[in-house]
């Protein structure tokens, strides 16, 4: 379980949110939803240890791993991250970057192989293993930021707008990938979005940003308009 207390964080003058708590409970995927600029990705990156909060503390596990006077190493904290941008790297293949992660985590060079193998069958990218980014189409730049956010099997994954450069041809395709992949690694999930039916398809529980504070909302049945941009789910 991931536990907020009364969070505050600031960017110089704006504050971003004040006295934020919420909790996201262990093997469910929750979704925060809410328009750009609303704090959702400033909550990402406090969860995965890459911000300090003002004010406040994050829990995992019951192990306190934030505060303004804690800051456990993002290493430390079973989570990794798919960041908006991919924040994949120009210089290295697919294999590259999978392998860069594993010698990163220390995981013993002799199974390297056998895991490279294993999450490039699972996201489908089983023949682009010596492409560059360049030479990937959008979906398969997306499925290549999840494998490698996958390679080392942490027990939490955060997702920041995973979609928001994809083609809506494909969204429907990642999506289903990401649910796939939700239920076999038994992950426990945060999907931030300000697409409502992107949530809809994959989110066991929604969380609404309202005024700089986190509401949890009602689950509704999945619409049939899951690549549509209309915010449509009800609260």
């Amino acid at each position: 379980m991931i536990r907020i207390v009364d969070l505050d964080k600031k960017y110089g003058p704006k504050q971003i949110f004040k006295g934020l708590s919420a909790s996201f409970e262990k093997g469910k995927a929750s979704i925060v939803w809410g328009p750009s600029g609303c704090g959702k990705t400033t909550l990402l990156r406090l969860i995965a240890g890459l911000e300090r909060p003002d004010f406040g503390e994050i829990f995992i596990n019951g192990a306190k791993v934030s505060s303004p006077d804690v800051l456990l190493a993002p290493r430390k904290r079973g989570i990794n991250m798919v960041f908006q941008n991919l924040a994949l790297w120009p210089h290295m293949t697919a294999h590259e970057h999978l392998s860069f992660v594993l010698k990163a985590k220390k995981i013993p060079r002799a199974l390297h192989k056998d895991k490279i193998s294993k999450i490039m069958n699972i996201v489908g990218l089983n023949d682009n293993g010596n492409s560059y980014p360049a030479h990937l189409s959008g979906g398969e730049r997306q499925r290549l930021a999840i494998a490698r956010a996958l390679i080392v099997e942490n027990p939490i994954l955060l997702l920041d707008e995973p979609l928001s450069h994809i083609h809506p041809e494909l969204k429907l395709e990642i999506l289903k990938l990401i649910k796939r992949i939700k239920l076999e690694f038994g992950l426990t999930m945060i999907y931030v979005t300000h697409n409502i039916n992107e949530g809809q398809y994959i989110g066991d529980e929604l969380f609404v940003f309202d005024k700089g504070m986190l509401i949890k909302g009602r689950k509704v049945r999945a619409s049939s308009r899951i690549l549509a941009d209309g915010n449509d789910w009800p609260v």
